[in-house]
């Protein structure tokens, strides 16, 4: 995902579209900083937002998943380690599955 994928659909929110399904990434910024919903689905994705980003000014204040699927829970080194959100249902979801693989919270 090149910096040129993302669409800014109004002022300081920008959506990218993954190539891979039309699954989306948000950036929902103001005064530099921005909530990232939905980081992107392929590790090329998950880099060209990282870069796009960067390219934009903004830094990751904050992230949120919207559910427990694979391409809504994804995260890059990059964004940093802002607090990351998600509704109750998901996070009891995730804490079962990591429970049910034996992995540390």
């Amino acid at each position: 995902m090149q910096p040129r994928d993302v669409v800014e659909i109004t002022t300081g929110v920008w959506v990218a579209t993954s190539s891979l399904y039309q699954t989306t990434s948000t950036l929902i910024a103001r005064e530099g900083g921005a909530l990232l919903v939905d980081p992107a689905w392929t590790p090329d994705e998950l880099e060209g937002l990282a870069v796009t980003i960067d390219d934009l000014g903004l830094s990751i204040t904050s992230g949120y998943s919207t559910h427990a699927h694979y391409d809504h829970l994804l995260w890059h080194a990059c964004y940093g380690e802002p607090p990351r959100w998600a509704t109750a249902r998901t996070v009891e979801v995730i804490a079962a599955a990591r429970d049910a693989a034996g992995t540390k919270r």
